[in-house]
Order: C-alpha cells, then sequence, then structure tokens
C-alpha cells in the first residue's frame, strides 16, 4: 500500500532493530502512558479505550512533558552525526 515508504529491518530504509537511542518517543511515551492506562485492573475493553484517551488528552494538553526526550533526542543525533552514523554508545 505504501511502496518504499517504511524504515524497519528489510525495507528500503534500513533501521536497526531494538535501537531505542533514536527512536525515543516510542519508548517514553509509553512509559509515561502505562502508569495511567494500569494505575488499576482495568474492568473492560471501553474502560481501557478510555484511559488511553485520557492518557493521551494529558500528553496533548502538557507539551512540556516531553522536554526531557527532546533534550535526549538532540542529544543523541548530535553523537550521531559525530560517528558518522557508526556506534556512538561510547558518547553517552
Amino acid at each position: 500500500m505504501f511502496p518504499e515508504q517504511w524504515a524497519g529491518r528489510g525495507g528500503p530504509a534500513a533501521w536497526p532493530a531494538r535501537w531505542p537511542d533514536l527512536n525515543p518517543l516510542d519508548f517514553y511515551l509509553w512509559e509515561h502512558l502505562k502508569p495511567t492506562v494500569y494505575a488499576t485492573e482495568v474492568s473492560d475493553v471501553q474502560d481501557w479505550q478510555q484511559r488511553i484517551q485520557n492518557g493521551f488528552e494529558t500528553v496533548r494538553t502538557t507539551p512540556e512533558i516531553f522536554q526531557p526526550v527532546r533534550n535526549s533526542l538532540f542529544s543523541n543525533a548530535k553523537y550521531c552525526v559525530e560517528a558518522q552514523g557508526g556506534h556512538f554508545e561510547d558518547f553517552l
């Protein structure tokens, strides 16, 4: 459906598996939402969906919530450029 439009393992744009250094939003967002969604036992699908929506609403209305991840992404991108796309874990 979207030929040549995705990045992934074996795709047209190679991207290393499990490389959280340049994908922090995925990891940060879920770590932020999990405590909200699963604070108590989920009673049904509608309850679960509502909790997820509430969590995203909090994220949407609190822009500073992602400042730490912005800082980290900028720093990691800088190290990646300095390493010319190579490994840069030793810089962190």
